[in-house]
């Protein structure tokens, strides 16, 4: 381990080995369950797209999220998975992970709610759904880029 932080790049590598094997041990799980939910609730191809679209950027800013305040706020002494998320960054990362979830939970449902009474049938949700996501893929850019970037500053400044 030490090896590798050593090398130019190995930070970066660190850091990249940990998002990626997050990224896709919850990536299924997360949009499996959400694109099984939409199908048995009979929702259209329009809902189950666009879902699963954000569900994986959901999963996308989540991941970022958390590794990035995992490397900015790293508990290296500690062995128990409750006393590093009960530390300064786990509880920042719950609250940053909580108030993202709000805004994209909030943002679909609003559309939802003010398009599908209004409109009658899911075609007419086609686009306001896609400015939503077109909005939920600027901001998962925004948080994703803020957190990573604070990461590998982060590690950039330790010595290890």
């Amino acid at each position: 381990m030490n090896y590798i932080l050593q090398l130019p790049a190995g930070r970066r590598i660190l850091l990249l080995s940990k998002w990626v094997g997050s990224f896709f041990f919850i990536l299924p799980l997360i949009a499996g369950t959400g694109l099984w939910s939409t199908i048995s609730l009979g929702a259209g191809s329009i809902l189950q797209v666009s879902f699963t679209i954000s569900l994986t950027l959901m999963c996308t800013a989540l991941v970022c999220i958390n590794t990035g305040l995992g490397a900015i706020y790293p508990r290296f002494e500690q062995g128990s998975a409750a006393s590093i998320a009960s530390g300064q960054g786990g509880i920042i990362s719950a609250f940053a992970s909580m108030g993202y979830v709000l805004v994209a939970v909030s943002l679909l449902g609003w559309v939802i709610r003010t398009g599908l009474p209004a409109a009658g049938s899911e075609s007419f949700l086609a686009a306001p759904m896609a400015r939503a996501v077109v909005f939920l893929i600027l901001f998962t850019a925004a948080v994703s880029i803020l957190s990573i970037r604070g990461a590998v500053r982060s590690l950039r400044r330790r010595d290890f």
